[in-house]
């Protein structure tokens, strides 16, 4: 099974919706089939650099 790439604006947007719509990690997760684990680096990341 091949690894899946996602690009920066999809990133940014699931980012969004978690920190600013006030969806959870889990909700996003399997609304979108993204592991939470992988949502959750996002968000740390964008926390952490912006």
């Amino acid at each position: 099974m091949a690894r899946r790439k996602f690009d920066k604006q999809f990133k940014n947007s699931e980012v969004k919706l978690i920190l600013e719509e006030g969806y959870s990690v889990k909700e996003v997760s399997q609304e979108l089939d993204v592991h939470a684990n992988s949502l959750y680096r996002w968000v740390q990341e964008v926390e952490e650099y912006g």
